[in-house]
């Protein structure tokens, strides 16, 4: 053996050995977190990493699938902080909401990875019994986005529609529900100019508030129809801008 191998041995086996606690000290500690269905229907939890990639339905870590009275695990990383997609088949229970007020469901979507509690429920309040319609609404279900039209009008909340009189200017409008709690409403003024004003839209677990009040463009508010339908929606204008424009929009998703 020659003398060059003697000398180069003890850096060898310093740089093995660096190497080696590398590799450990570089490894993602994980846990596993059990998670109890306790709503009565099968649900389904797409995990993300991101909140964006929650809201663009990407890239996501993990599709977990849970019967009623089923227990789902997955590893996650200890005290660090997961966004959860929840929703049954049907898109009557999720938690897709950012109001709190008249009630919670769990796991929200910034789930905390608390390295001591590992097992949960996912529950929804208890104090709800009617069909939530929300996302099957305004998000057709899973879309990252949802265009609507209006296709009627109603002058003063009145029982005639009066659409086919309506100038042109009038009949451009429409709105854009996002599924990461922002809206658009679409517009034309007076003279013809296309405007489009965003603002936040309230969602809570079994209701919305979506409303533009702004001075600056079309003021009004976005209500379900009477009979709760998964097909339409109503905007009431109660002011406007650029010359008094009073009723009530049907729209239906584009």
């Amino acid at each position: 053996m020659s003398n060059k191998f003697y000398f180069l041995f003890p850096f060898l086996m310093l740089f093995l050995l660096f190497s080696c606690n590398k590799n450990t000290s570089s490894s993602t500690p994980s846990k596993t977190y059990s998670f109890y269905n306790n709503t009565g229907r099968k649900v389904f939890l797409d995990i993300y990493k991101t909140k964006g990639d929650l809201n663009n339905n990407r890239n996501a870590i993990n599709h977990l699938i849970a019967n009623n009275g089923e227990t789902v695990k997955i590893d996650l990383e200890p005290k660090k902080t997961v966004y959860i997609d929840l929703y049954s088949e049907d898109f009557v229970i999720t938690n897709w909401m950012n109001y709190k007020t008249n009630g919670d469901v769990f796991p929200s979507q910034n789930f905390y990875a608390d390295s001591i509690t590992t097992d949960f429920s996912i529950t929804k309040p208890d104090t709800i019994t009617q069909i939530v319609f929300n996302r099957r609404l305004l998000i057709n279900k899973n879309m990252v986005s949802q265009d609507w039209k209006a296709i009627s009008f109603f002058p003063d909340f009145g029982n005639i529609n009066t659409w086919d009189q309506l100038p042109a200017y009038q009949k451009a409008l429409g709105f854009s529900f996002q599924k990461d709690f922002y809206m658009f409403i679409h517009y034309q003024d007076s003279n013809g100019v296309a405007i489009d004003a965003k603002t936040t839209m309230k969602i809570y677990y079994d209701n919305f508030k979506l409303a533009f009040t702004n001075n600056s463009y079309l003021k009004g508010e976005v209500f379900t129809t009477a009979s709760v339908s998964y097909d339409t929606l109503e905007f009431h204008v109660t002011d406007f801008a650029f010359g008094t424009r009073r009723g009530m929009y049907q729209l239906v998703r584009k």
